[in-house]
């Protein structure tokens, strides 16, 4: 049968934009909130959801099997992704949300002078309902006003038909007059069917003007923040051996996956997926070596290194030194003493510390902190040039000899590492041997080993190896 006319107050046939199914493992609990909010939307009780996270923890994800559960019961679904090139761009977001609910002809139903004025922000209208009359010229400050009214009215006359899913992916990211119209329809949504899903990074937003007023705005009742943490230990190990037998690997060193993407679900599909394409040479080798003999580069994919940089732009000088050292001393990173190394007293450690937290590059595990995953550690260690990072180690290791015990072969192997990442081979060597017979009277020859085949190999005259080690 043919279409019936596309003009406005006459809603046309429904062309939706689809959303493809994703697999959740361990979301159970933040979809159910989700799906509360959705029931509660349904019967005329809008709600607004700001799902917050670190980067790579699963947003996305998570909105994007929600959205397709919720088309799949009949729901309106407009998506708009926010960028920061974009963000001086007024009404860039908007407009896309426009564009969308036009192009699936869901808005053919609201009140011509409405999509008349919403066409200034998006062409996708009279393209959709060409019957839409030209829009009224008001003068320019009553702008932004006309068109908060109209996408209010619009999304409302929207939502008879069928209900509507908003959702807008990086809100911290948003244009300032895109944020200002959402944070006003979210007052003023009453007694319609609209459910408005809002994703943003926390360190980011805390720093975003209208973004975070919108998401703190404690007037607006309806609103709910949904922060996810990264998966359990049982729900990443599932993500893993998932993830293993799509890349054709039935048998991923799960443990050692966990401990170098901190459970993180992006990280924990690009180290299996690594592991899978290059066993022994791959991403996590490298991220492993770190405490030991790291590679000359690493293959950090892009994605990370842009958001860690602009991360980076932030903080004061003292904190990113604080940041350079931490990623040289890994586990040793709340030995505040050892912050000397850069001038910084255990006070201003601990505050860069807490700031760097703040940030999204450490997280707290059972009182302690620490990286939120080896990948971001990575960026940090060698976003130092070599030559700083050489002086760093070299500085680490003398501290720890003044502060060790003569008994402790740990730390004189620990030490001897870090003169070998300093470039600093003799006392290499000196220590390597100190903590190799420490060791071995305890029976524990491994890290021994190690490193004296290192310094073996590295070492210009290693000659020397024989004295001292039977």
């Amino acid at each position: 049968s043919p279409s019936r006319p596309a003009v406005a107050g006459y809603p046309p046939e429904r062309a939706d934009r689809r959303f493809e199914p994703e697999t959740l493992i361990g979301r159970e609990r933040e979809f159910s909130v989700l799906y509360d909010a959705w029931l509660e939307a349904r019967r005329k009780s809008p709600r607004i959801v700001v799902v917050t996270s670190d980067p790579g923890v699963g947003k996305t994800t998570l909105v994007n099997a929600f959205a397709s559960s919720c088309q799949m019961e009949g729901a309106v679904v407009a998506r708009a992704q926010a960028y920061d090139a974009e963000r001086e761009l007024p009404f860039a977001v908007l407009g896309e949300l426009v564009k969308q609910l036009a192009t699936q002809r869901a808005i053919g139903s609201a009140d011509p002078e409405a999509l008349s004025e919403l066409t200034r922000i998006s062409s996708e209208v009279l393209r959709a309902f060409p019957g839409v009359p030209k829009p009224v010229e008001w003068a320019t400050e009553l702008m932004p006003l006309r068109i908060a009214d109209a996408f209010l009215k619009t999304v409302t006359a929207g939502a008879i038909d069928s209900p509507v899913l908003l959702l807008v992916d990086d809100i911290h990211a948003a244009d300032n007059a895109s944020t200002a119209i959402l944070h006003s329809i979210s007052r003023k949504l009453l007694d319609t069917r609209v459910l408005l899903v809002l994703t943003g990074r926390p360190s980011e937003l805390r720093l975003s003007g209208p973004p975070w007023a919108l998401m703190s705005d404690a007037s607006i009742e309806r609103l709910e923040v949904l922060d996810l943490e990264v998966l359990t230990e049982d729900s990443a190990a599932k993500l893993v051996r998932s993830s293993a037998t799509k890349f054709g690997d039935n048998e991923p060193p799960v443990e050692r996956i966990l401990k170098a993407s901190g459970c993180n679900p992006l990280a924990i599909e690009l180290l299996t997926r690594e592991w899978a394409a290059h066993r022994g040479a791959s991403l996590l080798h490298d991220l492993e070596a770190l405490d030991t003999q790291p590679v000359p580069a690493i293959g950090i994919p892009r994605a990370i290194g842009v958001v860690f940089e602009r991360q980076c732009r932030r903080l004061e000088t003292h904190v990113r030194g604080a940041l350079d050292l931490a990623a040289v001393l890994g586990r040793r990173l709340t030995d505040l003493g050892l912050y000397s190394v850069i001038g910084l007293s255990p006070g201003r450690a601990a505050e860069a510390l807490s700031r760097l937290r703040a940030e999204g590059h450490l997280r707290e595990v059972r009182g302690e902190l620490e990286f939120r995953n080896e990948l971001i550690r990575a960026q940090a260690y060698y976003a130092v040039p070599g030559s700083i990072r050489q002086h760093l180690h070299r500085g680490v290791a003398d501290l720890l000899a003044n502060a060790r015990s003569v008994r402790d072969g740990a730390i004189c192997l620990e030490i001897a590492w870090h003169h070998l990442r300093g470039a600093d081979f003799d006392r290499a060597l000196t220590y390597a041997l100190d903590g190799a017979a420490a060791v071995l009277t305890v029976g524990a020859p491994h890290g021994a080993e190690d490193i004296l085949a290192t310094i073996a190999r590295l070492n210009p005259a290693p000659a020397t190896l024989g004295k001292g080690v039977h």
